[in-house]
Protein backbone atom coordinates (compact mmCIF):
# COMPACT_ATOMS: atom_id res chain seq x y z
CA UNK A 1 0.00 0.00 0.00
CA UNK A 2 1.79 3.10 -0.59
CA UNK A 3 2.21 5.78 1.91
CA UNK A 4 -1.09 8.23 0.61
CA UNK A 5 -3.19 5.51 1.05
CA UNK A 6 -1.74 4.14 4.41
CA UNK A 7 -2.42 7.77 5.58
CA UNK A 8 -5.32 7.90 3.95
CA UNK A 9 -6.84 4.69 5.50
CA UNK A 10 -5.71 5.89 9.08
CA UNK A 11 -7.48 9.27 8.70
CA UNK A 12 -10.54 7.22 7.56
CA UNK A 13 -10.38 4.81 10.25
CA UNK A 14 -10.03 8.08 13.24
CA UNK A 15 -12.64 9.22 11.75
CA UNK A 16 -14.69 6.24 12.02
CA UNK A 17 -13.98 5.97 15.34
CA UNK A 18 -15.07 9.25 15.93
CA UNK A 19 -18.61 9.54 14.58
CA UNK A 20 -18.96 5.77 16.46
CA UNK A 21 -18.76 8.01 19.81
CA UNK A 22 -21.55 6.86 21.69
CA UNK A 23 -21.77 3.04 20.93
CA UNK A 24 -20.65 1.55 23.94
CA UNK A 25 -18.11 -0.95 24.34
CA UNK A 26 -18.72 -4.33 24.54
CA UNK A 27 -18.97 -5.28 28.41
CA UNK A 28 -15.88 -7.85 27.75
CA UNK A 29 -13.48 -5.21 26.38
CA UNK A 30 -14.26 -2.85 29.53
CA UNK A 31 -13.80 -5.80 32.04
CA UNK A 32 -17.67 -6.42 32.90
CA UNK A 33 -20.83 -7.32 31.90
CA UNK A 34 -24.24 -5.51 30.62
CA UNK A 35 -25.71 -6.14 34.18
CA UNK A 36 -23.32 -4.81 36.48
CA UNK A 37 -22.85 -7.68 38.16
CA UNK A 38 -18.91 -7.51 37.51
CA UNK A 39 -16.51 -5.40 36.98
CA UNK A 40 -18.15 -2.25 36.14
CA UNK A 41 -16.61 1.96 35.21
CA UNK A 42 -20.15 3.20 36.22
CA UNK A 43 -21.21 3.52 39.62
CA UNK A 44 -24.67 2.85 38.73
CA UNK A 45 -27.29 5.14 40.58
CA UNK A 46 -30.32 3.13 42.58
CA UNK A 47 -33.46 4.01 41.48
CA UNK A 48 -35.89 6.41 43.75
CA UNK A 49 -38.45 6.45 41.10
CA UNK A 50 -41.32 3.91 40.80
CA UNK A 51 -41.70 4.16 37.26
CA UNK A 52 -38.34 3.47 36.33
CA UNK A 53 -36.88 0.20 35.34
CA UNK A 54 -33.80 -1.85 34.59
CA UNK A 55 -33.95 -3.64 31.30
CA UNK A 56 -33.28 -6.88 33.76
CA UNK A 57 -35.89 -6.13 35.76
CA UNK A 58 -39.08 -6.46 33.52
CA UNK A 59 -40.39 -5.48 30.20
CA UNK A 60 -41.24 -2.11 29.89
CA UNK A 61 -41.69 0.67 27.40
CA UNK A 62 -38.55 2.39 28.43
CA UNK A 63 -36.04 0.85 30.74
CA UNK A 64 -31.97 1.62 31.56
CA UNK A 65 -29.32 -0.31 30.07
CA UNK A 66 -26.75 -1.51 32.38
CA UNK A 67 -23.46 -1.20 29.89
CA UNK A 68 -20.06 -0.16 30.65
CA UNK A 69 -19.30 3.32 28.54
CA UNK A 70 -15.91 4.32 26.95
CA UNK A 71 -14.42 7.56 28.75
CA UNK A 72 -13.19 8.35 25.49
CA UNK A 73 -15.88 8.40 23.44
CA UNK A 74 -18.23 10.06 26.31
CA UNK A 75 -15.48 12.67 26.19
CA UNK A 76 -15.37 13.19 22.82
CA UNK A 77 -19.71 13.81 22.91
CA UNK A 78 -19.13 16.23 25.74
CA UNK A 79 -16.57 17.99 24.00
CA UNK A 80 -18.20 18.56 20.63
CA UNK A 81 -21.33 20.03 22.54
CA UNK A 82 -23.48 16.56 22.56
CA UNK A 83 -25.75 15.41 25.13
CA UNK A 84 -28.04 13.09 23.20
CA UNK A 85 -26.78 10.60 20.93
CA UNK A 86 -28.83 7.75 19.17
CA UNK A 87 -27.42 3.83 19.54
CA UNK A 88 -29.87 1.86 17.83
CA UNK A 89 -32.98 1.44 19.83
CA UNK A 90 -31.50 3.14 22.71
CA UNK A 91 -30.80 6.62 23.68
CA UNK A 92 -27.70 7.54 25.35
CA UNK A 93 -27.24 10.68 27.37
CA UNK A 94 -24.30 12.58 28.62
CA UNK A 95 -23.40 15.17 31.01
CA UNK A 96 -20.09 16.70 32.24
CA UNK A 97 -20.60 17.89 36.38
CA UNK A 98 -18.99 17.96 39.19
CA UNK A 99 -21.63 17.20 40.99
CA UNK A 100 -23.30 14.79 43.72
CA UNK A 101 -26.65 13.72 41.41
CA UNK A 102 -27.39 14.27 37.45
CA UNK A 103 -30.97 13.56 36.46
CA UNK A 104 -32.59 13.66 33.29
CA UNK A 105 -35.75 15.45 33.46
CA UNK A 106 -39.00 15.86 31.01
CA UNK A 107 -40.18 12.91 29.09
CA UNK A 108 -38.22 10.45 30.62
CA UNK A 109 -37.11 10.82 34.67
CA UNK A 110 -33.71 8.62 35.17
CA UNK A 111 -30.96 9.22 37.28
CA UNK A 112 -27.42 9.37 35.63
CA UNK A 113 -24.63 7.39 36.85
CA UNK A 114 -21.05 8.26 36.82
CA UNK A 115 -18.19 7.10 35.25
CA UNK A 116 -15.68 5.95 38.03
CA UNK A 117 -12.84 8.16 38.37
CA UNK A 118 -14.18 10.99 36.07
CA UNK A 119 -16.53 14.52 36.41
CA UNK A 120 -18.55 12.47 33.17
CA UNK A 121 -22.21 11.46 34.02
CA UNK A 122 -23.74 8.62 31.45
CA UNK A 123 -27.57 7.33 31.18
CA UNK A 124 -27.87 4.59 28.30
CA UNK A 125 -32.31 3.58 27.77
CA UNK A 126 -33.89 1.21 25.61
CA UNK A 127 -36.96 3.23 24.54
CA UNK A 128 -39.91 1.23 22.44
CA UNK A 129 -40.96 2.94 19.08
CA UNK A 130 -38.44 5.31 19.23
CA UNK A 131 -38.37 6.27 15.81
CA UNK A 132 -41.68 8.00 16.58
CA UNK A 133 -40.25 9.35 19.89
CA UNK A 134 -41.37 13.03 20.79
CA UNK A 135 -39.10 13.68 23.54
CA UNK A 136 -37.99 17.52 25.69
CA UNK A 137 -35.54 16.88 28.50
CA UNK A 138 -32.83 18.21 30.41
CA UNK A 139 -30.35 17.81 33.29
CA UNK A 140 -30.89 18.51 37.20
CA UNK A 141 -27.94 19.11 38.93
CA UNK A 142 -27.86 18.21 42.69
CA UNK A 143 -31.73 18.14 42.27
CA UNK A 144 -31.62 21.98 41.09
CA UNK A 145 -34.87 22.11 38.93
CA UNK A 146 -33.40 23.23 35.47
CA UNK A 147 -34.71 26.36 33.80
CA UNK A 148 -37.23 26.34 30.81
CA UNK A 149 -34.77 27.68 28.57
CA UNK A 150 -32.45 24.68 28.98
CA UNK A 151 -34.58 22.05 27.94
CA UNK A 152 -33.37 20.67 24.74
CA UNK A 153 -36.23 18.50 22.24
CA UNK A 154 -35.44 15.31 19.80
CA UNK A 155 -37.54 13.42 17.52
CA UNK A 156 -37.37 10.66 16.15
CA UNK A 157 -37.51 9.80 12.33
CA UNK A 158 -40.90 9.15 12.00
CA UNK A 159 -42.28 11.57 14.92
CA UNK A 160 -45.24 13.73 13.68
CA UNK A 161 -43.75 16.85 12.79
CA UNK A 162 -43.88 19.76 15.20
CA UNK A 163 -45.74 23.10 14.98
CA UNK A 164 -44.06 26.26 13.67
CA UNK A 165 -44.01 28.35 17.19
CA UNK A 166 -43.52 31.84 17.36
CA UNK A 167 -40.86 33.70 18.64
CA UNK A 168 -42.18 36.44 19.78
CA UNK A 169 -46.00 36.65 20.05
CA UNK A 170 -48.01 39.54 18.55
CA UNK A 171 -51.07 39.35 19.99
CA UNK A 172 -51.76 40.53 24.31
CA UNK A 173 -49.63 38.73 26.18
CA UNK A 174 -49.79 39.55 29.76
CA UNK A 175 -50.15 38.94 33.48
CA UNK A 176 -53.06 39.97 35.32
CA UNK A 177 -53.65 40.11 39.12
CA UNK A 178 -56.99 38.81 40.67
CA UNK A 179 -58.11 39.64 43.79
CA UNK A 180 -60.17 36.57 44.89
CA UNK A 181 -62.80 36.07 47.86
CA UNK A 182 -63.09 32.65 47.20
CA UNK A 183 -59.86 31.88 47.80
CA UNK A 184 -58.56 34.87 50.09
CA UNK A 185 -55.57 36.05 48.53
CA UNK A 186 -54.90 37.31 44.94
CA UNK A 187 -53.80 35.28 41.77
CA UNK A 188 -51.67 35.78 39.13
CA UNK A 189 -53.81 34.83 35.65
CA UNK A 190 -51.86 34.69 32.09
CA UNK A 191 -54.19 35.74 29.44
CA UNK A 192 -53.29 35.54 25.71
CA UNK A 193 -55.51 37.03 22.73
CA UNK A 194 -54.67 36.17 19.02
CA UNK A 195 -53.48 39.40 17.12
CA UNK A 196 -56.46 41.09 15.44
CA UNK A 197 -57.49 39.91 11.90
CA UNK A 198 -59.85 42.20 9.96
CA UNK A 199 -62.78 42.68 11.73
CA UNK A 200 -62.66 38.97 13.04
CA UNK A 201 -63.92 38.99 16.98
CA UNK A 202 -62.59 37.20 19.98
CA UNK A 203 -65.26 34.54 20.53
CA UNK A 204 -63.31 30.84 21.61
CA UNK A 205 -61.82 31.26 24.87
CA UNK A 206 -60.25 28.12 26.58
CA UNK A 207 -59.27 28.78 30.56
CA UNK A 208 -55.92 26.43 31.22
CA UNK A 209 -54.73 24.66 34.31
CA UNK A 210 -50.92 25.78 35.32
CA UNK A 211 -50.40 29.55 33.91
CA UNK A 212 -46.93 29.15 33.70
CA UNK A 213 -46.82 27.20 31.13
CA UNK A 214 -49.75 28.54 28.75
CA UNK A 215 -47.06 31.02 26.83
CA UNK A 216 -45.92 28.07 25.21
CA UNK A 217 -49.18 26.44 24.01
CA UNK A 218 -50.02 30.60 22.89
CA UNK A 219 -46.64 30.42 20.74
CA UNK A 220 -47.47 27.37 18.82
CA UNK A 221 -51.28 28.41 18.20
CA UNK A 222 -50.60 31.70 17.05
CA UNK A 223 -48.88 31.02 14.01
CA UNK A 224 -51.95 28.72 13.44
CA UNK A 225 -54.32 31.55 13.50
CA UNK A 226 -51.89 33.79 11.38
CA UNK A 227 -52.54 31.33 8.73
CA UNK A 228 -56.11 30.80 9.53
CA UNK A 229 -56.05 27.20 10.74
CA UNK A 230 -57.50 28.15 13.74
CA UNK A 231 -59.95 31.52 14.61
CA UNK A 232 -58.67 34.43 16.85
CA UNK A 233 -59.33 33.04 20.22
CA UNK A 234 -58.07 33.87 24.27
CA UNK A 235 -56.30 31.74 26.62
CA UNK A 236 -56.64 32.30 30.29
CA UNK A 237 -54.50 30.55 32.36
CA UNK A 238 -54.37 30.51 36.34
CA UNK A 239 -50.98 30.51 38.00
CA UNK A 240 -51.22 27.06 40.02
CA UNK A 241 -50.80 26.83 43.59
CA UNK A 242 -47.80 26.01 45.28
CA UNK A 243 -46.56 22.49 46.50
CA UNK A 244 -49.46 19.91 47.58
CA UNK A 245 -51.72 23.19 47.69
CA UNK A 246 -52.32 22.64 43.67
CA UNK A 247 -53.18 19.26 43.56
CA UNK A 248 -55.85 20.24 46.41
CA UNK A 249 -57.41 22.57 44.25
CA UNK A 250 -57.04 20.54 41.10
CA UNK A 251 -57.99 16.95 42.08
CA UNK A 252 -61.49 16.49 44.01
CA UNK A 253 -60.64 13.50 45.61
CA UNK A 254 -57.56 15.41 47.41
CA UNK A 255 -59.11 18.59 47.66
CA UNK A 256 -62.64 17.29 49.22
CA UNK A 257 -60.99 17.68 52.69
CA UNK A 258 -59.49 20.58 53.22
CA UNK A 259 -61.87 22.56 50.92
CA UNK A 260 -59.52 23.72 48.61
CA UNK A 261 -61.27 22.05 45.16
CA UNK A 262 -64.62 23.61 45.98
CA UNK A 263 -62.81 27.28 46.79
CA UNK A 264 -61.13 26.80 43.33
CA UNK A 265 -64.57 25.89 41.53
CA UNK A 266 -65.93 28.77 43.20
CA UNK A 267 -63.29 31.28 42.31
CA UNK A 268 -63.38 29.98 38.77
CA UNK A 269 -67.57 29.71 38.00
CA UNK A 270 -68.45 33.28 39.98
CA UNK A 271 -65.26 35.11 39.52
CA UNK A 272 -62.64 34.15 36.78
CA UNK A 273 -64.94 34.00 33.82
CA UNK A 274 -67.09 36.95 34.82
CA UNK A 275 -64.11 39.26 35.07
CA UNK A 276 -62.45 37.77 31.63
CA UNK A 277 -65.63 38.40 29.59
CA UNK A 278 -66.20 41.79 31.06
CA UNK A 279 -62.37 42.87 30.53
CA UNK A 280 -61.62 41.19 26.96
CA UNK A 281 -65.30 41.36 25.43
CA UNK A 282 -65.59 37.46 24.85
CA UNK A 283 -68.84 35.35 23.95
CA UNK A 284 -70.75 34.31 27.37
CA UNK A 285 -71.94 31.58 25.65
CA UNK A 286 -70.73 27.86 26.84
CA UNK A 287 -70.18 26.37 23.24
CA UNK A 288 -67.17 29.17 22.83
CA UNK A 289 -65.80 27.91 26.06
CA UNK A 290 -63.31 25.24 27.05
CA UNK A 291 -61.27 23.88 29.86
CA UNK A 292 -57.60 22.23 29.56
CA UNK A 293 -55.27 21.03 31.28
CA UNK A 294 -52.75 18.22 32.10
CA UNK A 295 -51.57 15.91 34.36
CA UNK A 296 -53.29 17.17 37.82
CA UNK A 297 -54.62 20.22 35.59
CA UNK A 298 -56.24 17.34 33.22
CA UNK A 299 -58.36 16.21 36.34
CA UNK A 300 -59.47 19.65 36.82
CA UNK A 301 -60.72 20.42 33.46
CA UNK A 302 -62.33 17.00 33.30
CA UNK A 303 -64.02 17.55 36.97
CA UNK A 304 -64.75 21.49 35.95
CA UNK A 305 -66.83 20.77 32.49
CA UNK A 306 -68.66 18.15 34.10
CA UNK A 307 -69.29 20.37 37.26
CA UNK A 308 -70.03 23.45 35.27
CA UNK A 309 -71.44 22.27 32.01
CA UNK A 310 -73.61 25.86 31.67
CA UNK A 311 -70.52 27.36 31.39
CA UNK A 312 -68.25 24.68 29.43
CA UNK A 313 -68.87 22.36 26.41
CA UNK A 314 -65.78 21.90 25.92
CA UNK A 315 -63.17 19.66 27.83
CA UNK A 316 -59.35 18.96 26.47
CA UNK A 317 -57.56 17.01 29.30
CA UNK A 318 -54.04 15.31 28.72
CA UNK A 319 -52.59 12.76 31.12
CA UNK A 320 -55.09 12.74 33.16
CA UNK A 321 -53.83 11.19 36.94
CA UNK A 322 -57.22 9.75 38.45
CA UNK A 323 -59.97 7.98 36.70
CA UNK A 324 -63.67 9.16 36.79
CA UNK A 325 -65.42 8.59 40.12
CA UNK A 326 -68.42 7.67 38.78
CA UNK A 327 -69.80 6.51 35.53
CA UNK A 328 -71.20 8.95 32.56
CA UNK A 329 -74.43 8.53 30.47
CA UNK A 330 -74.67 10.96 27.39
CA UNK A 331 -78.37 11.67 28.54
CA UNK A 332 -76.92 14.14 31.19
CA UNK A 333 -73.87 15.07 30.39
CA UNK A 334 -73.45 17.75 27.88
CA UNK A 335 -69.88 18.24 27.40
CA UNK A 336 -67.42 17.46 24.46
CA UNK A 337 -63.92 15.56 25.57
CA UNK A 338 -60.59 14.94 23.72
CA UNK A 339 -57.96 13.21 25.65
CA UNK A 340 -54.67 12.65 24.92
CA UNK A 341 -51.46 11.21 26.34
CA UNK A 342 -48.12 9.85 25.97
CA UNK A 343 -47.62 6.39 25.09
CA UNK A 344 -44.51 5.85 27.52
CA UNK A 345 -46.43 7.87 30.19
CA UNK A 346 -47.03 4.37 31.91
CA UNK A 347 -49.47 5.35 34.65
CA UNK A 348 -51.01 8.62 32.98
CA UNK A 349 -51.52 6.62 29.93
CA UNK A 350 -53.44 3.62 31.08
CA UNK A 351 -55.82 6.78 33.23
CA UNK A 352 -56.69 8.63 30.24
CA UNK A 353 -57.41 5.31 28.51
CA UNK A 354 -59.48 4.39 31.26
CA UNK A 355 -61.27 7.29 31.53
CA UNK A 356 -61.72 6.74 27.38
CA UNK A 357 -63.82 4.04 28.18
CA UNK A 358 -65.76 5.45 30.69
CA UNK A 359 -66.74 8.31 28.35
CA UNK A 360 -67.64 5.18 25.42
CA UNK A 361 -69.35 3.06 27.89
CA UNK A 362 -71.65 6.46 28.45
CA UNK A 363 -72.11 7.09 24.89
CA UNK A 364 -70.49 10.59 25.73
CA UNK A 365 -69.17 12.01 22.66
CA UNK A 366 -65.37 12.27 22.82
CA UNK A 367 -62.18 11.97 20.88
CA UNK A 368 -58.43 10.21 22.03
CA UNK A 369 -54.97 10.76 20.83
CA UNK A 370 -51.81 9.82 21.64
CA UNK A 371 -48.17 10.21 20.83
CA UNK A 372 -45.13 8.61 21.85
CA UNK A 373 -43.23 10.50 24.47
CA UNK A 374 -43.74 10.20 28.21
CA UNK A 375 -45.07 12.97 31.03
CA UNK A 376 -43.66 15.79 28.87
CA UNK A 377 -45.16 19.40 28.10
CA UNK A 378 -43.59 18.42 24.28
CA UNK A 379 -46.63 15.62 24.14
CA UNK A 380 -49.30 18.37 25.36
CA UNK A 381 -48.05 20.96 23.09
CA UNK A 382 -47.94 18.19 20.07
CA UNK A 383 -51.41 17.55 21.08
CA UNK A 384 -53.02 20.62 21.44
CA UNK A 385 -53.00 21.82 18.30
CA UNK A 386 -55.49 18.86 17.07
CA UNK A 387 -57.47 18.90 20.46
CA UNK A 388 -58.29 22.32 20.09
CA UNK A 389 -58.98 22.16 16.28
CA UNK A 390 -61.35 18.87 17.02
CA UNK A 391 -63.17 21.55 19.83
CA UNK A 392 -64.12 24.23 17.81
CA UNK A 393 -65.13 22.57 14.91
CA UNK A 394 -67.66 20.12 17.25
CA UNK A 395 -69.32 23.14 18.74
CA UNK A 396 -71.25 26.11 17.13
CA UNK A 397 -69.64 29.02 18.21
CA UNK A 398 -68.67 29.66 14.66
CA UNK A 399 -71.71 28.87 12.84
CA UNK A 400 -74.03 31.75 14.08
CA UNK A 401 -74.08 34.58 16.45
CA UNK A 402 -74.17 33.72 19.80
CA UNK A 403 -75.50 35.47 23.35
CA UNK A 404 -73.34 38.05 24.15
CA UNK A 405 -72.05 38.98 20.94
CA UNK A 406 -73.22 42.37 19.19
Amino acid sequence: MKQIEVALFVSMVLVAEALGAASALSPEAMGGDPNGIGKSNIDFVAFENKSAFECTEQHSSVCRERRNESPGQINYLIDNGENLYRDGEELLFVYRADAGAVSLRGGLQYPLSRIIGTDMWVLRLHVADLDELVLSYAFAVDNAPPPNDLYFHWRGEAAPDGHKVADELDGLSEWISVDSTALSSSRRVYVYRSPTIGNEPVRFVVYFADGKYAREFARVIEPMVDERVLPRLLIVAVEAAEGGARNEEYVPALGAQSGRFDAYQEFVRRELVPLVERRYGVSVAPVCRSVAGFSNGADWAIATGLNNSNLFEHVIAFSAGWPLATDLDRTNVNVTFFLGAGTLDQRYYKNTKKIEAQLSAGGVHHAFADVVGGHDLAVWIQLFVPALSWSVSEGACFERKVPGES
